[in-house]
């Protein structure tokens, strides 16, 4: 290679070399140009469960099982953080040095609440002063409270800025930001005709309020994924190049009333019902570990002085059986995004399997085909030689019985069948009548197992049973068209 090609082939190579995440397009790109975007609409949360650890469990005793909202703010050399924990507001350090995306690097105040009676809130720093802007549900109000900023755990006595609007049943998650003079508050509350939690805004002119529902933005219509889905709450909002941009939970589960999954949408000023939700309407956190099977929810972002973003959010198990509400708090750092330069636009330059992925995909079904005959006379409940091994527990596991068998007794025998967990007792799936013809008959049958304790896993095995008469079910390696597959769905992924 001569001395000029060399020099061409070094210069290639440093073009295409990764750039430098930034939150700011480079100004007038050339055609392909990438950009390493760490902007907030572009950074992708991960999707692996190792990669987004619960960060806070119940460990105290006057703490509920439910870690809920977190809020952060980094301050004397570490993140600072508030958190919904029952009695009131938890408080919790993590030295700024440290990963905070490792459960081991934080450290919660023991002794009690740091604010006693207050959730649902969420920290504004200005100046040497931490603003906590919390829900009180005792009388429905949106009180303040304030701390110096070397001394987070006392703090004053709370003072009302905002009550409860008429029509509503109580107050959720809060939101302050500033905006050429006016503070503005993002609210939560639950409408009481629908019992949705939706989002509005409230202004001030002054940060400790008092604080006036905009009329032009009571329920954020425009923040909802779909018509199916009509509620959104848990805001954490920031305006960067020139933008505003919004992390916040929805719904994506069958009511559409709780919310269950994260979003990201923008909008060019505040004040209005006018965001567009970004990444094609889907999820941008979707649940992945044991203690997201209900919730996604309390979306809270944190950049550190490096410019790196972590995000912090609430997992919620809402019906395990044992311990009640459990919620956990989870942190992860931000991935930022490999854009291309088209020419027009910025493109996304990579695939990646994350949460902003269809979360229509279809999904292998866990099924399992019949491996042995199937066939006697029983008038109790036996093994009939189908079972599904562990898998993981949801808020609910839909078990399905599809299959053909061929009954050899007369007219009116009954063949039932119900499923068994391992350790659980077993659950009606269904039955069928046979005519007594001897001809094959199709057996369709469904059953939902309730909530097992986080982590655990179970297997499953179908079970039948015969009043009378004789059951047969070739293998499925045998040449006939009897066969019986059962299928064990967590609804937490339907898909």
């Amino acid at each position: 290679m001569d001395v000029v090609t060399l020099g061409m082939a070094k210069a290639d190579a440093k073009k295409n070399q990764m750039p430098t995440p930034s939150p700011v397009a480079p100004a007038n790109p050339a055609p392909n140009q990438l950009w390493l975007s760490s902007a907030l609409k572009d950074l992708r949360i991960p999707k692996a469960p190792q990669l987004r650890q619960a960060i806070l469990t119940k460990t105290l005793s006057w703490e509920s099982a439910a870690l809920q909202e977190a809020s952060t703010w980094i301050a004397n050399g570490k993140y600072n953080m508030i958190f919904a924990s029952g009695g009131g507001q938890g408080y919790a350090s993590c030295p700024l040095t440290s990963d905070p995306t490792k459960p081991a690097n934080w450290t919660k105040y023991a002794t009690a609440a740091v604010i006693p009676g207050a959730n649902h809130a969420s920290v504004y720093v200005e100046g040497n002063t931490v603003y906590c802007f919390a829900n009180v549900q005792a009388d429905k109000t949106i009180k303040v409270y304030t701390s110096d900023i070397s001394d987070p755990l006392t703090w004053s006595a709370g003072t009302t800025v905002m009550t409860l609007p008429a029509g509503n049943n109580a107050f959720g998650n809060t939101f302050i930001v500033k905006d050429a003079g006016t503070y503005y508050m993002f609210i939560e509350y639950q409408v009481t005709a629908t019992g949705r939690w939706q989002m509005g805004q409230a202004s001030s002119s002054t940060l400790t309020g008092t604080y006036t529902l905009i009329p032009a933005a009571t329920l954020m219509q425009s923040l909802w994924p779909d018509s199916d889905h009509q509620g959104s709450g848990g805001a954490s909002v920031f305006k960067e190049n020139g933008e505003w941009v919004m992390y916040y939970h929805s719904s994506m589960n069958w009511n559409g009333l709780l919310p269950s999954e994260a979003y990201r949408a923008t909008a060019p000023s505040l004040g209005a019902d006018n965001w567009t939700l970004t990444d094609n309407k889907q999820p941008i956190i979707r649940r992945v570990t044991a203690y997201e099977v209900d919730q996604v929810a309390d979306v809270e972002l944190c950049r550190t002085p490096s410019g790196v973003t972590y995000v912090f959010w609430t997992g919620m198990h809402n019906r395990s059986t044992a311990n009640g509400f459990v919620g956990a708090l989870h942190c992860a750092v931000a991935l930022p995004t490999l854009k291309r330069w088209d020419g027009n636009a910025w493109v996304n330059a990579e695939t990646f399997d994350d949460a902003s992925g269809n979360i229509h995909t279809p999904k292998k079904p866990n099924t399992q085909m019949m491996t042995a005959d199937l066939s006697g006379t029983s008038t109790t409940f036996a093994n009939a030689g189908v079972s599904v091994g562990t898998i993981n527990n949801g808020p609910d596991v839909e078990v399905e019985l599809r299959g053909i068998i061929t009954h050899t007794g007369t007219a009116g025998d009954r063949i039932s069948f119900q499923v068994t967990r391992a350790g659980g007792a077993g659950v009606p799936l269904g039955s069928v009548v046979s005519d007594g013809s001897g001809r094959p008959m199709v057996v369709v049958a469904v059953c939902k197992y309730t909530q097992l304790t986080i982590g655990q896993y179970a297997g499953y095995t179908l079970q039948y049973k015969v009043s009378a008469g004789t059951v047969n079910c070739r293998p499925v390696a045998q040449v006939g068209t009897e066969h019986m597959s059962l299928k064990v769905t967590d609804s937490a992924y339907p898909y």
